[in-house]
């Protein structure tokens, strides 16, 4: 992952209906890590569904990557 402030796409399932959900998102990929923006965590529904399940998919220009490591640290959770 390169270095940039650009947008993506991410999926996550659905904390109540269990479906997929895609959102266009902005991010910034700093060290090898990306960085995702929520305007309020407690209510973003994205952040709410990566914290019942981790499973998220990743679209990054033509690349998909689907993984469980959507994890939220603690100092970020709402």
């Amino acid at each position: 992952m390169t270095e940039s402030s650009e947008y993506a796409y991410l999926s996550t399932i659905g904390r109540v209906t269990g479906k997929w959900h895609t959102i266009e998102i902005w991010y910034v990929a700093h060290g090898g890590v990306m960085y995702l923006m929520a305007g309020d965590p407690a209510t973003s529904d994205w952040v709410r569904n990566i914290l019942a399940n981790p499973q998220v998919l990743w679209r990054l220009g033509g690349t998909r990557d689907l993984t469980t490591d959507g994890a939220v640290p603690a100092e970020a959770r709402p």
